[in-house]
């Protein structure tokens, strides 16, 4: 196999059918621009994703792999505990983010967390009940796009 240094990005992304055990090679390389292109292959196995949230601290990297269609419940877990706000916000934008992330970060420090927690469908009504009260006016339009509101939330 040529060395990964020397394939493009470009070149790789023209691998979308490339076998789950290539996929593991690429990812185990610490070349990001390498491992992003990796990521964004929809056929990157749970087992390489898991592999990265061990393995990465690069924040682009991981926001990629939140967002990833086979990143599993235990994946995002991880994620949501990480130091880096655009992390989190990844985490909780994606719709399988499951509710006991959404909970745990729905008062994180940073607002645009919160935002993202108050836009996502999975979010429990209290949740929903208590952002709608907020003084911060990008929390409350968060809540009100949400799809899941209450109509007495929402008349509130």
């Amino acid at each position: 196999m040529q060395s990964l240094h020397r394939i493009s990005a470009g070149d790789l992304q023209r691998f979308l059918d490339a076998p789950s055990e290539a996929l593991e090679y690429i990812v185990r390389q610490s070349v990001v621009p390498v491992v992003y292109t990796a990521l964004r292959n929809p056929n990157t196995p749970v087992s390489a994703l898991e592999r990265l949230l061990d393995s990465h601290n690069d924040e682009t990297i991981l926001g990629v792999l939140a967002k990833h269609p086979n990143a599993t419940s235990n994946i995002l877990i991880g994620l949501s505990a990480n130091e880096s706000a655009k992390v989190r916000q990844a985490v909780v934008s994606q719709e399988q983010c499951p509710v006991e992330i959404l909970e745990n970060l729905a008062f994180d420090s940073v607002l645009e967390v919160q935002q993202k927690v108050a836009a996502n469908p999975n979010t429990p009504n209290p949740i929903l009940e208590t952002f709608a009260q907020s003084e911060n006016t990008a929390i409350r339009t968060a809540v009100a796009s949400n799809p899941n509101l209450s109509q007495t939330t929402l008349e509130q």
